[in-house]
């Protein structure tokens, strides 16, 4: 209704999501004519992207309606048109359903061959896809038989939906307990199996099952059960599954999915009819320009041969000229080519220069660090050694920046979003060792110079470090916000956390602090705003102007 409303042209989201949940709901006709239509939707507005994501829901409602043949041929067109865009998301979720015997998609090399080359070119960049790619790599290894590399991968995608089932809200994939299931009844740990099989009948799993997936649930509890030789239940479960399979699968869904499919195949036929006549129209239309043009072309092909023989005698003085004038411009360009050359010669020296002082300064940075951590191994006081590894993570901020300039190829500016994750990578490496701290980015595409990059890593080093000591002690769900905004020439810092925030009696203006000072030192090193707020946990924040210097200008040209 609200797509009426708002007249929103992209249909291709809402009926997607309306095929979803009629497949949920076991109406797999409606499922179907959703799925073609939002397949039309995104051909109508050039939505070269969601087709991939369109092909796949088509061919997943097919396999649901047990019709592999054409749950291949979308299949296929997934793929390719995945791989032409470098959807990896989707290249994976498409390997991980087709690994299976039912399939065939036809690849030059097996799908095993291409997951493994996938992975070594394009290795996955979120834990979202490295799950589709264990959980495809567990498909290929089951379908040889392999059924404990398998598992192995099965575990790991399992492991890996738990991350993504925290981001969501809790919200959960049963495919990977199916799959945890399948593969313990191949092995014969039937009681294992039960288990997993069980959990997927639980309430935490139980109201996201669609009702096909029910269905296979309910028959592989058959199975299970019959193994175990606990035949009563066995025969409950089966009885439960030919219910369902009866109310999915009835004859009137299966008419209407015919009748869609041959009102869909005969669109399709029109479709190639009128775009065989166009090519027909516009072939007559060329060869009727073609005519009109060999005639007027050979009418004005006499007409520039007679110019031609007589201008001929005046370009002859004037080539003459030209020629003398010509020579005098090749001496004048030797000598410009020598003096580009040589300014070439001079900018690449000076860049080889700038590179090297950047990979100097970040090599004497690391020899200071390493000196710091010789230094805490004879000391015995513990505060004396937090002291040295918080200085260790401050030469650690300034050393990334210097490396990052001199592996770019820009040396005068530092891509924030890049630095920052590496820096969080870091720091959560050296304090995150028992409990796991949920890292939210928003960070804009800003590049800064090393005079503001310098102190905005310091004080972000602070704050996090200061959020790993002091903030997380009992908390359940430690998170910590990192947001890096620019509006115009204003550029504004936050690092927040949820942890048990400042004492009452803190006074932030008479805090005496190393860590406090040093960022209100780098605050107005930026000539910013520098603030700690109190707000259900902490909230530093600090706001600068960014104006390129006459230095770093210097530097880019």
């Amino acid at each position: 209704q609200l797509q009426k409303d708002w007249s929103f042209p992209y249909t291709q989201y809402s009926n997607d999501l309306m095929a979803y949940l009629k497949g949920f709901e076991g109406d797999h006709a409606s499922a179907l004519k959703y799925a073609m239509t939002s397949l039309d939707a995104a051909q109508l507005t050039n939505d070269f992207y969601f087709e991939p994501h369109a092909y796949a829901r088509i061919a997943s409602i097919c396999m649901q309606l047990d019709d592999p043949a054409s749950a291949n041929e979308w299949y296929k067109k997934a793929l390719h048109t995945a791989m032409q865009q470098g959807e990896l998301q989707e290249i994976y979720n498409v390997l991980a359903i087709t690994a299976t015997p039912e399939l065939n998609l036809e690849m030059k090399w097996s799908v095993l061959d291409t997951l493994k080359n996938l992975l070594r070119k394009n290795p996955p960049s979120t834990v979202r896809e490295m799950q589709l790619a264990n959980l495809a790599l567990g498909n290929c290894y089951a379908d040889l038989k392999d059924y404990n590399t398998a598992r192995h991968y099965y575990e790991a995608a399992f492991k890996e939906d738990e991350q993504i089932s925290a981001l969501k809200g809790g919200m959960k994939t049963p495919y990977m307990l199916e799959r945890l299931g399948w593969i313990t009844y191949q092995l014969k740990d039937y009681k294992t199996a039960r288990k997993y099989f069980l959990e997927l009948l639980s309430p935490a799993y139980a109201h996201v099952l669609s009702k096909p997936e029910l269905y296979h649930v309910y028959e592989d509890m058959h199975r299970v059960d019959s193994a175990l030789g606990n035949y009563a239940s066995a025969y409950h479960y089966l009885t439960l599954a030919k219910r369902l399979s009866e109310e999915i699968f009835s004859e009137s869904q299966s008419r209407q999915l015919i009748d869609l499919n041959v009102r869909y195949q005969t669109l399709q036929r029109e479709k190639l009819l009128q775009e065989s006549e166009a090519k027909r129209k516009l072939e007559v239309q060329k060869n009727a320009n073609t005519r009109k043009l060999f005639y007027g072309g050979f009418a004005l092909l006499g007409l520039v041969i007679t110019i031609i023989y007589v201008g001929y005698y005046n370009n002859r003085r004037k080539n003459r000229l030209l020629r003398e004038h010509q020579r005098e411009i090749d001496k004048q360009n030797e000598i410009l080519q020598e003096s580009n050359d040589k300014q070439t010669m001079l900018l690449e020296e000076k860049e080889w220069l700038i590179r090297e002082i950047h990979h100097r300064v970040k090599n004497n940075l690391q020899v200071i660090a390493s000196l710091l951590s010789a230094q805490s191994e004879f000391l015995v006081d513990q505060s004396a050694v937090r002291v040295i590894a918080d200085s260790q993570n401050r030469v650690k901020a300034m050393s990334l920046i210097h490396q990052k300039l001199y592996n770019s190829r820009n040396l005068s500016t530092i891509d924030m979003p890049e630095y920052i994750g590496d820096l969080v990578f870091y720091l959560r490496d050296s304090y995150d060792e028992k409990r796991k701290v949920i890292f939210n980015l928003e960070i804009a595409k800003i590049r800064l110079d090393v005079s503001k990059a310098v102190p905005l890593g310091l004080i972000l080093n602070e704050a996090i470090t200061n959020a790993f000591k002091y903030a997380f002690a009992d908390v359940d769900d430690p998170r910590i916000l990192i947001r890096l905004t620019e509006n115009g020439n204003h550029i504004t810092l936050e690092v927040s956390d949820n942890g048990h925030g400042l004492p009452g009696n803190f006074n932030g203006s008479q805090n005496n602090s190393f860590g406090m000072i040093l960022m209100k030192g780098m605050a107005e090193d930026l000539e910013g705003d520098f603030s700690v707020i109190n707000e259900n946990g902490i909230r530093i924040s600090v706001s600068f102007t960014n104006v390129v210097g006459k230095e770093s200008l210097q530097l880019n040209d």
